[in-house]
């Protein structure tokens, strides 16, 4: 039998809390995918909730695919993406593909991330092409969301994260690695980048499934500067924190070492330089400005990690 004849099965899952118009805006793309030959496929939704409030979503799809709706009660993150591999591991299939319900999943995802996983048995983690979409009247000079590099199918990554990925059931079930999402992160984020260093510790792969993508639209909750100089904070706070829980500590402090030197002297740079050219060349130098408070944003979320400051960005629900 052929790699291509090889039956797979499926479920792909997202958590979702109080966030209705996403879900269903999520769910009806999921309902549009394409379906590669030999591959069976079910929806699951892990509502963080102590009540359900999801059933009338819900009961609108599932003609096209399975859909398994349950409940997990305990607010955060980590408890919500802990129910999925549970849930999937009762399931028994062969690879939980997850997205966010934030995301529209592009109709060519599944094909694209059965064509990586088939061209690449060695490996049981990809991660797709995730887009974020800035607001059209986003200010010019705000510093750039970080975006995926323009890499080939089967390019090794050093992170994993959950947003958009297949993960084969070997890595989560009791038979295999066993690997779960760490509680230590529950409100932070960043889970999913710990699970990924979990499994890079293991001797896993992680590789890129370019044409699986995905497209998020920012929320007007993360539009503004403020919002995302936080997100640029928390995010170098959790890669602080992965490295002191999953590397040595001679590896952890280095990376610190090296990204405050950088910080600092780009951060330092790109504001004088934004102050020299100011009256001469504005557009250029307020790009300069905003590139210097990214910098001096990722030096405050060091700072942070080290004074014992836990910004619990996931506790307050954004979006509808």
């Amino acid at each position: 039998m052929t790699p291509e004849e090889q039956p797979l099965s499926f479920c792909i899952a997202l958590c979702s809390r109080q966030r209705p118009k996403l879900l269903r805006r999520c769910l009806a793309s999921l309902d549009a995918l394409v379906i590669p030959r030999n591959v069976t496929v079910s929806l699951l939704v892990v509502e963080n909730n102590e009540i359900p409030l999801y059933q009338e979503i819900i009961a609108g799809f599932g003609q096209n695919f399975p859909l398994t709706h349950v409940l997990e009660p305990r607010a955060g993150l980590t408890f919500a993406r802990n129910k999925i591999l549970d849930t999937v591991e009762e399931m028994q299939v062969d690879w939980l593909g997850g997205v966010d319900d934030d995301q529209i999943v592009d109709q060519q995802w599944l094909v694209q991330m059965v064509a990586a996983i088939r061209q690449f048995p060695d490996t049981k983690n990809f991660v797709g092409d995730w887009r974020r979409k800035l607001r059209e009247d986003t200010p010019f000079w705000y510093p750039a969301l970080r975006q995926p590099k323009n890499l080939p199918t089967g390019a090794l990554l050093r992170e994993g994260a959950t947003t958009n990925t297949a993960i084969h059931s070997s890595v989560f079930s009791a038979s295999g690695m066993g690997l779960r999402f760490d509680l230590a992160y529950n409100f932070l984020g960043g889970e999913d980048v710990d699970f990924g260093t979990q499994y890079m510790n293991k001797g896993g792969k992680i590789r890129f499934a370019a044409g699986a993508r995905t497209d998020e639209e920012i929320h007007d909750t993360r539009a503004s500067l403020t919002a995302r100089m936080l997100r640029v904070s928390v995010g170098d706070f959790i890669l602080a924190k992965v490295r002191h829980r999953r590397k040595s500590v001679i590896f952890a402090w280095g990376w610190t070492l090296q990204i405050l030197y950088r910080s600092t002297v780009f951060g330092l740079g790109n504001m004088l330089l934004a102050g020299m050219a100011f009256p001469f060349y504005r557009r250029w130098a307020m790009k300069r400005f905003g590139m210097g408070l990214k910098f001096f944003a990722k030096i405050r979320g060091l700072f942070w990690y080290y004074t014992g400051k836990n910004p619990k960005l996931y506790q307050v629900i954004d979006g509808s």
